[in-house]
């Protein structure tokens, strides 16, 4: 499967994903910490953090006992391995994410666990990957949980098993994760780990598009220009298109694309199909993607019956929704 999914699928797990890369497109979807600048002078701790690198020595590791100290100085040291991991300092970041690990600090155990998946500064090992993901996931970090819970679901580092994966993305779905809560209901929706329940998958899919989900506002959608779980409404489908196209989801921008194609929702519009499909096209890089053929194809037939200045015009939009990342861009 790949990371963007096919807008006319006719399976929905399709669009959840089931490889490598679409597990590397759920790691975008959550959001990831981000290196935060040093503190100004005078408001550094006042107290002894330090990080022994020698294993054997760590029992000797100088961390305040008084736990809020504690955390400021993992959470200062993490920073500091996020920002090494965003220079591309692969041989300093990976060493300090898994002290930072053995400390017990969940976010480094998430990141550790991806750097274990994805081969970033460690050699690839989805078992090493999931064992982190597991660490951070008992300790209640949402995020490491919905990781846990597709490693379940996609046998990978773990044997498949879907009632945990189930398991899993319930509780990061609990802690209102709009991943978890867009997976946990094509879980539902294909009565994988739990008995098959349309209802429940439309009402999970409806909580995660409303917390932002550009999957579950994609998903939920198509299903209302189908007809499939809920009526066919096409005027709410476009809002939830529009709502993932500019999120930038290439599979919503195609989709919403078609909708002016066809004029299901909006008014027929060429220029407007012809500057989403451009928008999903510029998203689309890997030739093998049978998203990327399908936007081209769409554009093609959007072009047809276009004038040169129209086509210019169309272009000239989506270069500016690009250059506004998506701001008025409608």
């Amino acid at each position: 499967m790949r990371s963007q999914t096919r807008p006319e699928a006719t399976s929905l797990l399709t669009c959840v994903g089931l490889s490598l890369l679409a597990f590397r497109f759920l790691h975008a979807a959550v959001p990831a910490p981000v290196a935060e600048p040093p503190p100004p002078p005078g408001e550094t701790p006042d107290f002894s953090c330090h990080l022994e690198e020698d294993p054997e020595k760590r029992k000797d590791t100088d961390l305040p006992s008084d736990p809020v100290q504690r955390d400021v100085c993992l959470s200062s040291a993490f920073q500091v391995a996020l920002q090494l991991k965003e220079q591309g300092k692969s041989d300093k970041a990976p060493r300090l994410m898994r002290m930072l690990a053995a400390e017990g600090y969940a976010p480094a155990q998430w990141q550790l666990g991806w750097m274990y998946e994805s081969g970033e500064g460690v050699p690839v090992d989805l078992a090493e990957a999931a064992k982190w993901y597991r660490e951070a996931a008992e300790q209640g970090y949402a995020p490491a949980q919905v990781f846990l819970g597709v490693a379940y679901e996609l046998g990978q580092g773990v044997p498949t098993d879907y009632r945990q994966a189930v398991a899993w993305l319930r509780k990061a779905a609990d802690q209102q994760l709009p991943l978890a809560e867009y997976r946990l209901g094509s879980m539902y929706w294909e009565g994988l780990g739990v008995p098959k329940d349309t209802n429940e998958a439309i009402r999970l899919w409806r909580m995660a598009a409303d917390h932002g989900s550009s999957e579950a506002q994609f998903i939920l959608g198509l299903h209302y220009v189908r007809g499939e779980g809920v009526a066919r409404d096409y005027t709410t489908a476009v809002k939830l298109l529009r709502q993932s196209a500019q999120q930038g989801n290439a599979a919503g921008q195609i989709a919403l694309g078609s909708r002016y194609l066809q004029g299901q929702g909006v008014p027929r519009n060429q220029v407007q199909a012809y500057k989403w499909f451009t928008l999903a096209i510029s998203g689309l890089h890997d030739p093998k993607d049978e998203n990327l053929a399908l936007a081209r194809r769409d554009r093609d037939a959007a072009a047809r019956g276009m004038t040169a200045a129209e086509v210019v015009t169309a272009t000239q939009l989506a270069d500016k929704c690009q250059a506004d990342k998506y701001k008025d861009c409608d």
